[in-house]
């Protein structure tokens, strides 16, 4: 697809050379890079002024997309990092960013307190997505009704559809008054959000089957045995009738443990329990995996080459070539599946990465962007 690049006339620049561009247009996909208070010549404006230089920056969202035919008016979602102290009121920085909308606008949000950003005196970072019509019309947009998530002020909204995009704002584990839901207990507020995120996709008769792309942020330390109840194994062997089946919250798939643990061990095992229809992310990393099918047909794709493996097939490579594996058919699938990846977080290594079976970790904090498959 032809893709537009864009660099406004007089635009703020980093102080160090990049070739990166602040905006990029594709069919009815506009994409504003992170807007920061810089000069073009990379010096930081107004320090620490979180509400000033929130102001500037939406100010510099706005010039990248008039320089790509669109404008505030078409953003879909916006994705804002701020410092924050623990000083700063999240409701009010939310209330200074929807001012610099246009009015009656709807759009949806993600606010990520840091503790500092690239450079000394920024206070706020801004990027967004929009979107508009080749022909330069507006797109038709629906929202969802504000009880179906965590509190948002206006014009914010927990989630708009825009053709066939819909897109969420951060599901937080707090109520209306401000209160935090479970405290301290990462697994409980997954499931809160991930149940958000869940009603707000069904409002426009989607699921989170349908779920192309998560971000997700939680606070210091937590790793994959924080999000999984996951079963040990002590001794060298487990039984079939004794193993028991875990997952992330979420996601349809289901694994059973099947390899122990011991000192300078190598290699990782799970039989990944695959519903029809599942199909994991498309992702690379060190090492090497081997997956068996015990039942049922799937397909692995590799480097873009796939291969339809009924049960007795195996398949084994590199796992440094981009993969996936899905289960094309109507029933479930049993493989095998055996990799050096640390699964399990007990060897150190790439632990919490990721391998085909944990195609993405959820988290108290999610803003999604998913397409609508449902017609």
């Amino acid at each position: 697809m032809k893709k537009r690049h864009c660099w406004p006339e007089g635009h703020w620049n980093w102080p160090v050379q990049l070739v990166h561009k602040h905006g990029l247009r594709c069919g009815e996909m506009i994409w504003v890079g992170g807007q920061v208070d810089m000069t073009p010549d990379g010096q930081v404006l107004n320090h620490g002024d979180l509400a000033l230089q929130t102001r500037r920056v939406m100010g510099h969202v706005a010039r990248v997309l008039e320089d790509l035919d669109c404008d505030l008016e078409d953003l879909v979602t916006l994705l804002a990092f701020y410092v924050d102290d623990g000083s700063v009121d999240r409701a009010a920085f939310l209330k200074t960013v929807g001012a610099c909308l246009v009015p009656g606008s709807r759009v949806t949000v993600t606010a990520v307190p840091v503790p500092w950003l690239a450079y000394r005196g920024l206070a706020v970072e801004i990027e967004g997505y929009a979107m508009r019509r080749k022909d330069g019309a507006r797109m038709p947009r629906r929202h969802a009704p504000p009880y179906l998530g965590s509190p948002l002020p206006p014009p914010f909204v927990q989630g708009i559809c825009v053709g066939r995009m819909i897109f969420l704002s951060a599901q937080l584990p707090i109520s209306v008054t401000g209160s935090v839901f479970f405290p301290g207990d990462v697994l409980a507020q997954t499931r809160l959000v991930m149940a958000q995120a869940s009603r707000i996709l069904g409002h426009f008769g989607a699921g989170l089957a349908d779920v192309v792309k998560i971000n997700r942020w939680y606070a210091g330390g937590a790793g994959i045995a924080d999000f999984l109840s996951q079963p040990s194994v002590a001794d060298s062997h487990t039984r079939g009738d004794q193993r028991r089946p875990y997952g992330i919250v979420g996601e349809s798939i289901t694994y059973e443990r099947v390899s122990s643990s011991f000192a300078g061990q190598q290699i990782h095992s799970v039989i990944m329990n695959m519903p029809p229809g599942y199909r994991s992310e498309r992702i690379r990393h060190e090492g090497e995996e081997f997956e068996f099918v015990l039942s049922g047909s799937v397909t692995s794709e590799i480097e873009g080459q796939t291969l339809v493996l009924e049960a007795g097939d195996s398949v084994h490579y590199r796992s440094n070539r981009p993969h996936c594996l899905w289960n094309h058919s109507c029933e479930p699938a049993r493989v095998l599946w055996v990799g050096t990846l640390d699964l399990f977080e007990e060897g150190g290594g790439n632990a919490g990465q990721g391998g085909r079976h944990s195609s993405r970790s959820p988290a108290e904090v999610e803003p999604t962007t998913r397409e609508k498959t449902h017609e």
